[in-house]
């Protein structure tokens, strides 16, 4: 059988990976895929599914006439983002997130943006840009000061704000599992809704609510990608980390919450966590 050279490459690039990386992963001698790259070689049926699972894509993708809508594979992880040849776990996260907005698309769900009044901001990437956008998605989320500091609860938020993503944005959150240092990712086309994707394995409740936030600000953004919160070498991760502090954790949130506890602040780790734990 022979595969679309073109679609081939085009898969092969969109992945960030090259013959050699491909051929590892595939238990192949790197030699075929340089041959199957330049010109179609004919392969056996398991020498496709090797290379199809390796590039996390269904075998079809493969004799595609035309490239398949793919996921720009960058890794905002990294101090200049870029796409980056992505670990095989977090790409067969990514190819059930396209298999699914491909299917969104087939039925015609369009994606609902217009319903937002909130806006995607391409604008400045400064602290109090960061916070401004905080502000008017938290008056547009409806959650308000009094019913954060009654919820006491990350399950509460998470799912106040899940609900609001969803529901005011239009855009679908969903929950994966995989082995992997990326906390989360943020996926767009534009015939398919948007989507966010939070890696739940080893995330705790209040972890999954920062990410949630942070992926937020990266759809906001029109910027999609990868990400771990946790890692932070670019202004792009700095703007959705202060982003997410003050969607959910605005000044008047903190001296409120203050004030009702009879506390004082306190850089104590015990302080700070029963404090985070509050709110």
């Amino acid at each position: 059988m022979k595969i679309k050279r073109d679609t081939f490459r085009h898969i092969l690039e969109a992945r960030g990976l090259t013959a050699t990386t491909l051929a590892k992963r595939a238990g192949l001698d790197p030699a075929d895929i340089k041959r199957l790259s330049a010109g179609g070689e004919i392969l056996d049926d398991g020498t496709i599914r090797a290379v199809a699972d390796a590039l996390a894509v269904p075998v079809r993708a493969l004799f595609m006439e035309s490239p398949p809508d793919l996921f720009d594979n960058i890794d905002f992880r990294k101090e200049h983002p870029s796409p980056e040849p992505l670990e095989p776990e977090t790409l067969k996260a990514i190819s059930f997130i396209e298999r699914l907005s491909g299917t969104l698309s087939d039925l015609e769900i369009k994606p609902p943006r217009a319903r937002s009044t909130l806006a995607r901001t391409s604008g400045s990437l400064s602290t109090k840009s960061a916070i401004a956008l905080a502000s008017e998605a938290r008056e547009a989320w409806s959650f308000s000061i009094d019913e954060q500091l009654e919820i006491q609860s990350a399950d509460g938020v998470y799912s106040s704000l899940r609900r609001f993503i969803e529901e005011h944005l239009g855009t679908i959150v969903l929950h994966q599992s995989f082995e992997s240092a990326i906390s989360g990712l943020y996926t767009r086309i534009e015939t398919a809704p948007d989507i966010i994707s939070i890696n739940t394995q080893k995330s705790s409740k209040a972890r999954k609510v920062f990410t949630l936030g942070h992926e937020l600000g990266h759809s906001l953004l029109n910027l999609e990608g990868v990400s771990n919160p946790s890692i932070v070498t670019n202004e792009i991760e700095r703007y959705c980390n202060i982003f997410a502090a003050h969607l959910l954790a605005p000044s008047i949130l903190i001296e409120k919450a203050l004030s009702q506890y009879h506390r004082s602040p306190s850089p104590e780790g015990d302080f700070l966590r029963l404090f985070a734990k509050r709110i």
